[in-house]
């Protein structure tokens, strides 16, 4: 049964089956149509972008009576949505991240190529709010919007430090900037970046605040330019326009350098302070300094990149500067000893590979009552750091082992050593990605790893071996035993290995999959041939052996090349030789077939096929082709594109485009196609075709030659379009093309001689000597027939006789003698007949 069925507006209902129902009755009423496009706004500023199109997304509609239907928008985020007219329905996604929006609609009418924006649900975002592991209570935590359009979010962290906000997907800075309450010039600070993206999911962001002390102080002794330089647990710079200055950092010890100048004296200061909640004002004194300078240069040549210069005093405390890119450096200094180096950190490349170096330079200064200039050229060391750690079995017990640290990429260079008799270990090697390939050749233990060495800071790393298995084999190139390189590769790490004088070689390796390639280059024939091979190689229980056979990169490949300068003008019908050279660019000997497939030419070759060695043992060969022009050639240079395929690969092709100029040939023909229109009155037609024979574009004056001789048998004639029957006098056609024209003959006397025959003359109008003309026939019915009767005494001669006609005699023939019969009749009866009395 149907239940709930409205009287009118049905838009849906309840449809409850128990039985076989055959007589359902569905009422629809009037609908509105809402179409366009779906956004699914990410950032909160209501504005639809290309990367906010709603894709494929879930829309449900809802109609009053509480039921919801479902759309799909399409890949281009088109919707269309069919609903009552006059209803409310609300429309709403349900896609995750964005089920909580939804709009109430009532149209009267279609609503086509809209667009609307769902907005996003709202994300809360929770954590701690921590400082050295220890979470902060009762501090502000504000969430700074990107977008201007949306307010600033505030919480406040409760007990343990935890804390819950509620944000509107966008971008966001975090940003955390509270005094502590019972510590004055004691700062909880923070700041990053958050991107909420929607999700319709909660978001965890714990907070680590850092706490900084509020430093503040007078610097005293300059009044121009002064800077100041923190270092210590954190680095801070300062150009101040005033002589005091501000500044947030965290407690420590820090070393100071102060400048400043007062008109062209300079005057510094080097100091070591401490900061600390409880001692955050330090006042700086500068005193008399001297400007200490001078030029960098690396191997006798000024620097192109900027170095760093530092000045250590005997109290320990530096000063820093850089120098220009040109290597030029200045440093202010208080009257002292200092020990001054310089520092640029550089990569070197060489060949295929890249390392790390640094050019450097350190000596003792003495800064008296003068400024003083000093130049510096720089020594150039590797910049290594240390690579350190422990090899245990499996059991984890130390154990001695080899170690190699073998470069994954162009960065990094390969090491060896031995760990020592705890199984520890620690290297000096260059930054980069490697294979750690540890073994022990006295019981087959191993273990291959991946390890990044970042530069200036080193790594450190564990390693448990396990007993291997062997990969070995024998390498061969072209049946001869080969030293080339082998690689095994798995994952992310990877060892390579030169075999033995015959071609064997080994790995101790862990149970697994790995891929075993190499590759080696022969020079055949003065061309470089390559050779290569990888297998994937599964290692268990037990060893493997692999006949590592590398297979030779056939290259099959052709070239085809002729002097163009030895263009020929043939006419047509004639020929021209052309030599083609064909050189064999592959590294295998080949068969070549050359051929033509064109149509305006003939072509021959000799010879038709050649075999072409490759490299130098004679890589190419000629060929002759013959060219005959064909009919249908036109005048100028016409392309004639040669092919030349390989007989072993298909793909192996060249094409050579010879150039043939055929001379000019001007002819025209006139051809008679001997059909007519019916017969109209006194006039009648005849067909015939003019061509173009040339072999270039002319314009042909066409005109009837006999036309006296037409008049004397009683015709007039014409030459006109058949078209549209417009006279013509002159035609311009392409080479070779055809133009269909109509004679028209008209009568001038009753009975004009059949027979008669216009004589159409056809010449260039560029030039006369190219002329041509054709008959072209009156056409009449072939059958006259005269007065009289027509008998046919012929099987294969059929007629129709008019059958209205006979109709229409005997129509009258019965009319006369029914005429005939009542005139006696009457006349009997009024006594007229010869029969009556005397």
């Amino acid at each position: 049964m149907i239940s709930s069925v409205k009287a009118l507006g049905i838009y849906s209902a309840p449809l409850v089956v128990s039985s076989d129902l055959s007589d359902l009755v569905m009422k629809l009423s009037q609908g509105v149509r809402f179409s366009g496009t779906v956004y699914k706004d990410a950032d909160g500023d209501l504005e639809p972008s290309e990367s906010e199109l709603g894709t494929y997304t879930n829309i449900c509609v809802t109609d009053p009576d509480g039921y919801v239907f479902k759309y799909k928008s399409e890949s281009t985020a088109r919707f269309s949505i069919v609903f009552p007219k006059g209803e409310y329905a609300t429309i709403s996604l349900s896609d995750q991240g964005y089920s909580s929006w939804s709009q109430s609609l009532l149209y009267g009418d279609d609503i086509l190529d809209t667009m609307f924006i769902a907005l996003a649900d709202e994300v809360p975002v929770s954590g701690a709010l921590t400082s050295d592991g220890v979470g902060l209570s009762g501090v502000t935590i504000s969430f700074i919007p990107d977008n201007s359009g949306l307010e600033t979010v505030e919480v406040v962290s409760g007990a343990y430090g935890q804390y819950c906000a509620v944000l509107v997907p966008s971008s966001y800075t975090v940003s955390v900037d509270q005094e502590l309450e019972n510590t004055p010039d004691s700062w909880y600070q923070h700041e990053s970046s958050l991107v909420v993206a929607p999700s319709g999911s909660q978001v965890t962001l714990d907070i680590d605040a850092t706490l900084r002390v509020h430093v503040q102080g007078t610097v005293l002794g300059a009044a121009q330019d002064i800077a100041l330089e923190f270092s210590g647990p954190e680095d801070a710079s300062l150009d101040m326009v005033s002589l005091t200055y501000s500044v947030f950092l965290m407690p420590g010890t820090y070393s100071v350098y102060a400048t400043g100048r007062t008109g062209d004296v300079q005057y510094a200061a080097m100091e070591s302070i401490i900061i600390s909640s409880t001692d955050a004002e330090h006042d700086i004194q500068l005193e008399r300094a001297y400007m200490l300078s001078g030029q960098i240069s690396v191997d006798g040549v000024a620097t192109t990149k900027a170095v760093t210069v530092t000045a250590l005093s005997a109290e320990g405390i530096s000063a820093m500067n850089v120098s220009t890119k040109l290597g030029q450096y200045a440093l202010s200094l208080p009257k002292g000893t200092y020990a001054l180096s310089f520092l640029l950190e550089d990569v070197e490349h060489v060949d295929d590979t890249s390392m790390y170096v640094e050019h450097w330079s350190e000596r003792i200064v003495t800064i008296g009552s003068d400024d003083l200039v000093l130049d510096s050229a720089l020594e150039t060391r590797l910049d290594n750091v240390t690579v350190s750690g422990t090899v245990v079995d499996e059991d984890g017990n130390p154990i001695t082992a080899t170690v190699e640290l073998m470069p994954n990429s162009k960065y990094g260079m390969y090491a060896s050593f031995s760990t020592s008799s705890s199984g520890t270990f620690s290297a000096q090697v260059q930054p980069g990605a490697y294979t750690v390939y540890v073994t022990r050749s006295v019981d087959r233990r191993v273990s291959m790893s991946y390890l990044s060495v970042p530069r200036n800071v080193g790594s450190s790393t564990d390693v448990q071996l396990s007993v291997g298995e062997y990969l070995e084999g024998r390498l061969t190139v072209a049946g001869v035993s080969s030293v080339e390189e082998v690689i095994v590769v798995t994952e992310d790490c990877k060892l390579s290995y030169v075999p033995y004088d015959d071609g064997h070689f080994q790995f101790i390796l862990p149970s697994g999959n790995y891929t075993l390639s190499s590759s080696a280059v022969r020079t055949e024939g003065g061309t470089a041939v390559t050779y290569g091979r990888t297998d994937s190689i599964g290692l268990g229980d037990d060893s493997v052996y692999i006949d590592l056979a590398l297979t030779r990169d056939t290259v099959r490949s052709v070239e085809a090349y002729w002097d163009s300068n030895r263009t020929v003008t043939v006419a047509p019908g004639a020929s021209v030789s052309y030599v083609l050279q064909i050189e064999n660019t592959g590294n295998i000997a080949d068969t070549y077939t050359v051929s033509y497939s064109g149509k305006d030419f003939e072509a021959s070759f000799s010879p038709s096929s050649v075999v072409v060695d490759f490299g130098s043992n004679g890589n190419a060969t000629y060929v002759v082709a013959e060219i005959t022009v064909g009919e249908t050639a036109v005048a100028g240079n016409n392309t004639v594109s040669v092919s030349v395929k390989s007989d072993t690969q298909s793909s192996s092709r060249a094409t050579v485009n010879l150039v043939v100029c055929v001379s000019p040939a001007r002819s025209v023909a006139v051809e008679s196609l001997n059909v007519s229109s019916p017969i109209s009155s006194n006039v009648t037609t005849t067909d015939f075709l003019l061509n173009n024979t040339g072999n270039m574009e002319d314009d042909f004056t066409v005109t009837i030659s006999n036309m006296d001789a037409l008049n004397a048998s009683g015709w007039s004639a014409r030459i006109v379009d058949p078209v549209d029957g417009a006279a013509v006098t002159n035609v311009t056609l392409a080479a070779f093309e055809t133009k269909e024209l109509t004679v028209e003959y008209t009568a001038t006397r009753m009975v004009p001689d059949p027979k008669a025959e216009a004589v159409v003359l056809a010449y260039s109008s560029l030039d006369s000597v190219a002329n041509g003309y054709g008959v072209v026939p009156v056409m009449l019915s072939d059958l006259v027939i005269g007065p009289g009767s027509l008998d046919i005494v012929r099987d294969d001669i059929t007629y129709e006789y008019d059958v209205s006609r006979l109709y229409v005699d005997i129509g009258l023939v019965v009319t006369l003698v029914f005429l005939v019969a009542m005139f006696f009749i009457l006349r009997k009866r009024k006594g007229l007949g010869g029969g009556g009395k005397k």
